[in-house]
């Protein structure tokens, strides 16, 4: 059992998330962290500043990472996988709701980066039988 794990900008890329979030949940000891990094679009509410980075991430990143690597293909493969990925609370919602065989994740903290473009989302891992989702935090940490 581990203390911890991380994935960082890859979990838009699994095509069955909730049996890879259920596989690294079972490898977690009872409050373990697993902490998720991920790009999104900002929203429509990150003000001017998210309005600029989601045209950056729409069309300069594929534009110029084509340019500059020669593999245009992919980065429209990003830009297309970021565009596809669900919204920080809906992914969120999945992570907290997400019920696997020996337990569920409490999201604790879903912490925007870059103007919306980047969310860090910080769980805590609780095993069935529990006592379900407390409002204790791990160690008394948070």
């Amino acid at each position: 059992m581990f203390d911890a794990a991380t994935m960082s900008f890859g979990i838009r890329n699994v095509p069955d998330r909730e049996t890879a979030l259920c596989q690294i949940h079972k490898v977690l000891r009872e409050g373990a962290r697993f902490c998720v990094l991920e790009f999104s679009e900002p929203a429509p509410d990150t003000g001017f500043l998210g309005a600029v980075a989601r045209q950056f991430i729409r069309y300069v990143v594929p534009v110029l990472g084509g340019i500059l690597s020669g593999k245009p293909r992919e980065y429209w493969h990003l830009q297309n996988s970021i565009q596809d990925f669900p919204s920080p609370k809906e992914f969120g919602e999945l992570l907290e709701h997400l019920d696997c065989a020996d337990g569920a994740f409490r999201l604790d903290e879903l912490i925007q980066l870059n103007y919306g473009s980047v969310q860090l989302y910080v769980s805590t891992a609780l095993r069935q039988g529990s006592g379900g989702r407390t409002e204790e935090e791990p160690n008394g940490v948070r």
